[in-house]
């Protein structure tokens, strides 16, 4: 039973208000990733031992952690958000940051929820929320469909032929 972030740990992803958080949480945090700020976040854990930091993760690997995931938790604004869209297409919903893409792609209460302040009372409040919740694995691949790159390739070619 854990919550999940991962991809590329820079100051602009924001996993340091993740790490803080869950410092003050007793639910499990796996952060799977590397980057300049990776040395920093193991800083900020500190020896907590809901905080689990890992590297080197192949695709498989990631893709098994993000469908074992109770959700993934993203907490920067992102125009449109890969790796949010790639949580639902593994069923897995997520805790995003409610701004920018995530109100374009994420559903409220059904493919997973927002919190609205970048900070730590508000992503605790968000994951307090999105821990009361029922999500439907299936829903939220089937909602995640819609960004899948056949989609949007039949999408362009139906607007060439009608231009």
């Amino acid at each position: 039973s854990y919550f999940l972030v991962f991809g590329r740990q820079t100051v602009f992803k924001k996993h340091d208000l993740i790490v803080a958080t869950f410092k003050h949480l007793s639910k499990n945090l796996v952060v799977v990733g590397s980057g300049p700020e990776h040395e920093r976040l193991v800083t900020i854990a500190g020896q907590q031992k809901n905080i689990t930091f890992l590297e080197n993760v192949d695709d498989l690997e990631l893709a098994a952690l993000v469908q074992g995931a109770n959700g993934c938790i993203f907490a920067n604004e992102e125009d449109f958000g890969i790796t949010w869209v790639e949580s639902m297409a593994a069923g897995t919903p997520v805790i995003a940051y409610g701004s920018g893409g995530a109100l374009e792609t994420v559903v409220s209460e059904k493919t997973g929820v927002f919190f609205y302040k970048q900070t730590s009372d508000s992503l605790a409040t968000a994951i307090s929320h999105f821990s009361g919740l029922k999500f439907s694995n299936e829903k939220i691949r089937q909602h995640a469909k819609q960004f899948d790159v056949k989609v949007f390739q039949s999408a362009v070619q139906k607007c060439i032929k009608n231009s």
